[in-house]
């Protein structure tokens, strides 16, 4: 099956899930304030769309943008894994809430434990330069790396996350996430850790270029550099 994330941050590039295999599942990113209310719009999904047994349909797909709208769901995407994702959601007390796994064989829906996490904004330094202008930096965002780390395991793993979506989901600590500035070759070109402290530059190592010399009327030889 195939269908447009309703948050669209792939640039209107289809979500693709296949039919067999162990990626075939869609995750679902859930509307509203708490975790009671984001359980009970899983909930109401479940039952609205009878995703107990018939699972991921096209009923379910054509409705995704309507369910945004209505602010049941903000983002869906795939494919995932539905055994390991289902795997780690966990009976779970936080704050005045106490939410319970509920998993079938076609949904699964509930919280996960929480996680230790350090987000990064990743920004590619990419300079334009008119005929005889200053070059100027493009005004660019980047991209959000989240850094996580097991509670149980201490496995790490990272995923990337669009600022649009950082912006809501961390409010207003984006705005004190550490910036790593890459040059266009991948290299890290500067890290501002929004400490008060300036921003570190990263000094690029330096080679010497080689250079030519006359051997003869003919052609020229390439001196080894330094």
């Amino acid at each position: 099956m195939e269908f447009l994330n309703p948050g669209d941050h792939s640039g209107e590039k289809q979500e693709s899930i296949p039919g067999v295999g162990e990626k075939s599942a869609v995750m679902i990113m859930l509307g509203g304030e708490s975790l009671e209310q984001q359980y009970a719009n899983a909930q109401h999904l479940a039952e609205k769309y009878n995703l107990s047994e018939k699972g991921l349909n096209p009923e379910f797909l054509r409705a995704l943008s309507t369910e945004v709208e209505a602010g049941t769901i903000k983002e869906a995407y795939g494919p995932a894994p539905f055994n390991g994702q289902a795997a780690k959601l966990e009976n779970l007390e936080w704050a005045s809430s106490s939410i319970s796994p509920t998993v079938s064989g076609n949904v699964a829906y509930g919280a996960r434990p929480p996680e230790m996490e350090t987000v990064m904004r990743s920004e590619i330094a990419i300079f334009i330069k008119g005929t005889s202008t200053t070059p100027e930096k493009m005004e660019m965002e980047g991209m959000c790396v989240a850094v996580a780390s097991d509670w149980q395991t201490g496995a790490v793993s990272t995923r990337p996350i669009v600022p649009s979506v950082a912006k809501e989901f961390y409010g207003e600590h984006y705005s004190k996430m550490p910036v790593v500035e890459l040059d266009t070759e991948g290299q890290v070109a500067s890290i501002e850790l929004k400490n008060g402290k300036p921003k570190i530059y990263m000094s690029a190592p330096s080679f010497e270029m080689p250079s030519f010399h006359r051997a003869n009327p003919s052609g020229y030889d390439l001196k080894e550099p330094q």
